[in-house]
């Protein structure tokens, strides 16, 4: 059995094209997939960091691989995932990657 666990950081395009959007800011998903990822935005307003702390901007390259790289360290996380789709791209965090 697979400890592998994933936390949702956020998404690309969907109903804004263009745009991050932070999971913490999406009501409808489910608190399994969320982790801790209000620790991400908790860390921003400790920091005055305002990428972490809007619940979305536009999704420029720059932005969004420094949003993802300091929520991979905040929440301790051994990857990045990211999921390429036609209309939204998803962004995970990845917990507990072992060798096989």
């Amino acid at each position: 059995m697979s400890d592998l666990r994933r936390t949702a950081n956020g998404r690309v395009g969907g109903r804004r094209p263009g745009t991050w959007s932070w999971s913490w800011a999406n009501d409808s998903l489910s608190p399994a997939v969320l982790g801790d990822i209000t620790g991400v935005a908790r860390y921003g307003e400790e920091r005055v960091f305002p990428l972490l702390i809007w619940p979305s901007f536009r999704a420029e390259q720059k932005p969004v691989a420094q949003a993802r790289i300091v929520a991979a360290d905040v929440l301790y996380a051994d990857g990045l995932w990211l999921e390429p789709g036609d209309e939204m791209d998803l962004h995970f965090a990845i917990h507990n990657l072992r060798r096989v």
